[in-house]
C-alpha cells in the first residue's frame, strides 16, 4: 500500500525474497471482505459469458437450446453463488474474480 511505513515495506521485501508471503493489514481485510465464490458449471460460465456479451435471455436461451424460464433459473443461480444483486453486478463480481475467459 501507498501508506505502509518503510521498515514496514523493507521487511516485506526481505519476507518475498526469503520465500515468504507478505501482505498488508489492509489487504488481508478487504480480503476477509470479499466472500469466496462458490463454483460456477460450466454452463452457469457459459451463460454468465452470454450475460457478458450482452445477450438477452431469449438470445441466451436460443444458443443454448433452452427455455427462456431455465435461463432464468441458471441466472438465479449464479446471482446467489455470486452474492450478486443482478446482471450486472454479477458481471462485475465475475471480472474482478477472473471466472470467465473472454
Amino acid at each position: 500500500m501507498k501508506n505502509t511505513d518503510f521498515n514496514e515495506f523493507v521487511s516485506s521485501i526481505r519476507t518475498v525474497a526469503d520465500g515468504g508471503r507478505a501482505v498488508s493489514k489492509e489487504i488481508e481485510q478487504l480480503i476477509a471482505d470479499d466472500p469466496p465464490v462458490h463454483d460456477l458449471t460450466q454452463r452457469q460460465k457459459e451463460i454468465l459469458s452470454s450475460v457478458v456479451r450482452g445477450l438477452t435471455n431469449a438470445d441466451i436461451a436460443k444458443q443454448f437450446t433452452l427455455r427462456e424460464c431455465s435461463v432464468k433459473d441458471h441466472l438465479s443461480a449464479i446471482f446467489t453463488k455470486l452474492g450478486a444483486a443482478n446482471r450486472s453486478e454479477a458481471i462485475s463480481i465475475a471480472l474482478r474474480k477472473h471466472l470467465l475467459k473472454l
